[in-house]
């Protein structure tokens, strides 16, 4: 469960990053 939480988190901060840009 942690496993698919830090994906799901890495997968939100991605697309954060990428709109900061």
């Amino acid at each position: 469960m942690t496993a698919v939480m830090k994906t799901s988190l890495s997968e939100t901060e991605v697309d954060r990053l990428r709109r900061n840009i």
